[in-house]
């Protein structure tokens, strides 16, 4: 959002503004923590319920309870309503989209349409990341049916191989070249961020392996991080298309948010430093709220209006336009909890391994992992 927000960025005429627009220049680096965390929990959930009844089934149904309807809301907002709304209140002209048009974010596959022209309908640009993120519900859970955990990790190490590979041959990177999003955008050149998740879930559930893994996640989060720093330093740039980043910063960054999550969930009982802070009232609130935010966030950035930047007042600027960007995300992203989430949320209750497995549906709540929940999963 402080990406989103912050996109008119003046020059920069001092230390504070190259840091803070340079950080906020990086803000698109969320997506593939967002990546990282989802292949982590959803391969939890997946290797938890493996082998009981329906698990499947229930897996589909819970995931379709959780992110379809706000989901199918918000491409209805996009390509009916708002243009409605607009054109009578407001008397703006807003580009109408063709039914063709609308079906590649109808059926999640908005990532292979905005790669090579992402600003086609700009309100629903943003859609692509959740593309990919249905594309891999729709696999993954039939791989992790057929593996072993072994041969799931073994997979999963070759999965993020394969996409570094990738992104680096010839044609590749002319790709990129000519089409900047299609490395950021397509799922072949960005499965490994979800991979990365995946591997943390499997290693966690071993012991042993857990043991051998816990003394390399700090020189591996500080290789990423200097890994990263030298693919910016090399591009002098922080924007996701450049050669530099998608031929080794994609790698850098996954490699460091896995060591974050691994790291994270070793040190979860601490009461002080990083996990406890983590744990505040703040971060769990949007945890709690992440997934609408995500949705309607570049909606607002596109209504909200632009105020006028100068040098020392664009930062002024760029801060009072992300207080009251994230503001009223937030808002809009509590209204639709408990209007929207919240009641598709209980029903999920419904549809558990242990609950599905006993021929039930109805009787005493089993409740859903707290954690799972409060990140929105």
């Amino acid at each position: 959002m402080v990406f989103h927000f912050a996109s008119e960025r003046p020059p920069a005429s001092s230390i504070i503004h190259l840091i803070v627009f340079n950080g906020a220049g990086l803000g698109w680096t969320g997506v593939d923590l967002f990546f990282v965390l989802s292949g982590f929990l959803i391969t939890g959930i997946l290797l938890d319920s493996k082998g009981s009844p329906g698990y499947l089934r229930v897996f589909f149904i819970r995931r379709s309870l959780r992110i379809l309807p706000l989901y199918y809301l918000s491409v209805l907002a996009s390509f009916s309503i708002l243009p409605l709304l607009v054109s009578r209140f407001l008397n703006w002209r807003w580009p109408q989209v063709a039914p063709a048009e609308q079906l590649w974010y109808w059926f999640y596959i908005a990532n292979w349409r905005t790669a090579f022209h992402p600003l086609v309908y700009p309100i629903a640009t943003h859609l692509w990341s959740l593309a990919i993120e249905e594309q891999f519900y729709l696999f993954w859970p039939f791989v992790v049916l057929q593996c072993s955990r072994l041969r799931l990790l073994q997979i999963s190490l070759a999965g993020i191989l394969f996409a570094f590979l990738l992104r680096n041959l010839p044609w590749a990177q002319a790709l990129g070249a000519a089409y900047p999003n299609s490395l950021y955008r397509l799922t072949p050149f960005r499965i490994d961020s979800l991979l990365f998740g995946a591997c943390a879930a499997l290693v966690i559930r071993d012991s042993h392996l857990m043991n051998q893994v816990s003394r390399w996640i700090k020189p591996a989060f500080l290789t990423g991080v200097a890994a990263l720093g030298m693919v910016l330093a090399d591009a002098r740039s922080t924007s996701p298309h450049s050669a530099p980043m998608t031929r080794f910063g994609f790698t850098a960054l996954g490699l460091t948010f896995v060591s974050a999550v691994l790291y994270s969930h070793l040190h979860a009982g601490d009461l002080s430093g990083i996990p406890h802070f983590l744990r505040s009232r703040l971060l769990r609130h949007f945890g709690r709220y992440s997934y609408a935010m995500y949705l309607f966030h570049i909606p607002v950035a596109t209504f909200l209006p632009r105020l006028p930047a100068t040098i020392w007042g664009g930062l002024l600027t760029g801060l009072v336009a992300v207080v009251t960007g994230v503001a009223i995300t937030d808002g809009l992203a509590r209204l639709s909890w408990f209007a929207i989430e919240s009641p598709f949320l209980q029903l999920k209750d419904r549809f558990t391994p242990d609950r599905y497995a006993n021929g039930r549906a109805h009787g005493q709540d089993i409740p859903v992992e707290q954690f799972s929940r409060a990140a929105g999963i």
